[in-house]
């Protein structure tokens, strides 16, 4: 994504939590702007879908990571097959009612916190099914947003001064040595990265999301 051209649906974009028209799904949007790119030459190689196609949970945290079918009828697969476009992505913090995380029936290892809703996945074995499934519908990126919210107002995160680097930072080296095997991942939002530790095939972005008439 730092080489080739994409299209992106992220905060400031026309078609972030917007469709191409009233009635119409982002498969339907997505398929039009690829073939209107391909019509007037515009080489994008690859698209960005943004917070608006995961299942959310409490706090407005992720539930589960797979498209909604109200938004992709036919899935991501599908999108990715039609259009040629790998996709980035993106995620934020994991909500306390994942339906990855033991303590909600899942399989994987959290730590979950009642009091913030947040939860933080604490297992390999996670990131690797995680990554492994979501490559078979096109995922080349994986984009981990909101990093400052879960450093900020996760307690466990905020009480401890050292169970960031075992449950975090030791959790995104892995995750990005993973990801590189196939593709790459970016980090946004995260002052507090220690981004020297992290694999070389990652980009990173400490700042918050700004665009033209963006107000803090």
């Amino acid at each position: 994504t730092l080489q080739t051209l994409g299209y992106s649906t992220d905060n400031g974009g026309y078609y972030y939590y917007n469709t191409l028209g009233k009635g119409m799904t982002y498969e339907e949007t997505m398929i039009a702007v690829s073939d209107y790119a391909k019509a007037a030459g515009i080489p994008y190689k690859w698209w960005l879908a943004d917070s608006w196609w995961y299942y959310k949970g409490v706090g407005n945290g992720v539930k589960t990571w797979v498209a909604r079918p109200d938004i992709f009828p036919r899935g991501l697969e599908y999108v990715w097959k039609r259009t040629g476009w790998p996709v980035q992505g993106h995620n934020r913090y994991w909500a306390s009612d994942n339906t990855y995380a033991k303590q909600n029936g899942g399989a994987y290892d959290f730590l979950v916190d009642a009091e913030s809703d947040f939860a933080l996945p604490n297992s390999q074995r996670f990131w690797d099914d995680l990554l492994r499934n979501s490559s078979l519908w096109g995922l080349r990126v994986y984009e981990q947003d909101w990093m400052y919210d879960e450093f900020d107002k996760f307690p466990p995160l905020t009480r401890s001064a050292t169970l960031a680097r075992p449950c975090h930072h030791t959790t995104l080296r892995r995750l990005a040595t993973r990801v590189c095997a196939r593709s790459q991942v970016s980090f946004c939002a995260n002052p507090e990265l220690n981004t020297h530790r992290v694999a070389a095939r990652s980009k990173r972005r400490t700042s918050r999301a700004h665009h033209s008439g963006w107000l803090p």
